[in-house]
């Protein structure tokens, strides 16, 4: 599991309650989305009675891991944001292209 996992996975779990619950989410966006500077992964919540909540994600350790498995993570140089290798040439948070993406 890593930061873009559980973002995407809080995001879900939101809209879902929001659909059940009093308080109906008018919109969510990422903090890459709400220009918000950060190397923090986030999410800020709206709600349609106009309060507005702002998640940040930290991951705090690293999973366990196999020392046989090979690593496909690469590390954005520019920000430090995990990437696979198949997500292109460019970091999905910084925008920094490939030639700044280091393992």
């Amino acid at each position: 599991m890593d930061e873009r996992k559980i973002e995407k996975l809080l995001r879900d779990l939101i809209w879902a309650e929001s659909d059940e619950g009093e308080t109906p989410v008018d919109n969510i966006e990422d903090f890459v989305q709400a220009g918000i500077c950060t190397n923090n992964r986030g999410l800020i919540v709206r709600f349609q009675d106009g309060s507005e909540f702002q998640l940040t994600i930290v991951q705090s350790a690293e999973p366990d891991e196999d020392e046989d498995e090979p690593d496909d993570t690469v590390v954005c140089l520019n920000c430090g944001t995990r990437l696979n290798q198949d997500e292109g040439g460019i970091c999905d948070r910084c925008f920094a292209p490939q030639n700044t993406l280091g393992r």
